[in-house]
């Protein structure tokens, strides 16, 4: 007896191999297979720049964190941290007149409460590490800014934090202790350095007693 089936057992196989081959396409359409971004797409954009200058200027490492924020601008003239960020820079290297033009044009650029509130916490951290190279009432000034910043985002513990660096720096250390717990109060960022500035506080009035 013949068999019923008229398709030979090679051009079965085939149809097989091409249906198993088709799944990935099918999953693809419709977002169940895994998709594949290369490195270089997802790191590639302004946000992430800024992120990497900044974690420079932390490193102390201020060419790599410029050539960062030069990045970000030639991907988006107009992405206000990119100026803030530039602008800490040129305080560290301790030139002025090109920090306080880079603030002002990423205050100018700054659009949402998020992007003000950076500018307004680089601007505290600027006359801190300038203090009276940047301003006569550097002080005054990085008040100025905390108030801008927390009156927006009052949960900012980068503001908290900076600011209470400039009253340690004057020596007004009751003000940088309210400052650094609220840091720690927050539990978001900067809780190791808030830790050791109110670690380093308590030695300081031990030895004063």
């Amino acid at each position: 007896m013949k068999s019923s089936c008229k398709t030979p057992v090679p051009a079965l196989v085939r149809m097989v191999l091409a249906a198993i081959c088709a799944l990935p396409a099918m999953f693809s359409l419709y977002g169940c297979a895994p998709k594949s971004v290369p490195l270089g797409v997802t790191l590639d954009t302004p946000e992430h720049h800024v992120l990497s200058g900044m974690k420079f200027i932390d490193l102390g490492r201020f060419e790599d964190a410029l050539r960062e924020f030069d990045l970000t601008k030639r991907h988006d003239p107009t992405f206000s941290k990119a100026y803030v960020g530039c602008a800490l820079v040129f305080a560290y290297q301790d030139h002025w007149d090109e920090a306080f033009r880079e603030l002002e044009k990423g205050k100018a650029l700054a659009g949402a409460d998020e992007e003000k509130v950076f500018a307004d916490v680089v601007a505290v951290r600027l006359f801190v590490v300038g203090k009276e190279s940047a301003a006569k009432d550097w002080l005054a000034a990085a008040e100025s800014a905390y108030h801008d910043a927390v009156t927006r985002m009052p949960d900012v513990s980068q503001a908290h934090f900076y600011m209470g660096m400039a009253y340690e720096e004057v020596g007004d250390l009751a003000k940088a202790s309210v400052l650094y717990k609220k840091v720690l109060h927050l539990d978001k960022t900067h809780l190791r350095e808030a830790r050791a500035a109110l670690d380093r506080i308590k030695r300081l009035k031990g030895n004063q007693l």
